[in-house]
């Protein structure tokens, strides 16, 4: 244990272990997307949105106590929070310090919808898939015969016309 709390020169170094530590503690299958964390950036603690967990880090979005001017999204929490569904950030695994809570689904959708909303991306939408049913009708027998007489319009003046044409040739 004390070899963990000294960096590869063999000094010791609280900052590599306690990072090291925080990422035994946090396993990066439990974080998933529509989650609220905790989490360190820098020298401050703040609250994010899972929006994708890639593994090697976490897609977030960073939550506030005041509304964005743009692109805004709340998110019911006791004090309410709101993030700005445009600007998207990272954090790595060892600065994720605990679950706070989770989305629901509908809350996951719309936030979603906000971040393509507020990147220019299309709405997402959900198309249900299935067998493609057809139902086979009977031809119409007034059709068919229009399309004979229709055959038959067509031959007689493709005579015509070629008759024409060997008289104007002289063939």
């Amino acid at each position: 244990m004390d070899e963990i709390k000294r960096n590869g020169e063999g000094y010791y170094d609280p900052t590599a272990y306690e990072a090291i530590k925080r990422m035994e503690d946090t396993d990066m299958e439990e974080v998933k997307a529509g989650e609220v964390w905790e989490a360190v950036t820098g020298t401050e603690t703040g609250l994010f949105i899972i929006l994708k967990n890639n593994s090697r880090y976490v897609t977030v979005l960073y939550l506030t106590e005041s509304a964005p001017s743009t692109n805004s999204f709340r998110v019911t929490l006791d004090p309410v929070m709101y993030t700005d569904c445009g600007r998207s950030s990272y954090v790595f695994p060892d600065r994720m310090i605990r679950h706070v809570t989770t989305l629901t689904v509908n809350e996951f959708k719309e936030l979603k919808n906000g971040v393509a909303k507020a990147l220019e991306f299309p709405q997402i939408v959900q198309v249900k898939t299935g067998a493609i049913q057809t139902t086979a009708k009977e031809p119409d027998p007034d059709f068919m015969i229009d399309l004979g007489i229709e055959k038959t319009e067509k031959r007689v003046y493709k005579s015509l016309y070629e008759n024409l044409l060997r008289e104007v040739i002289g063939q």
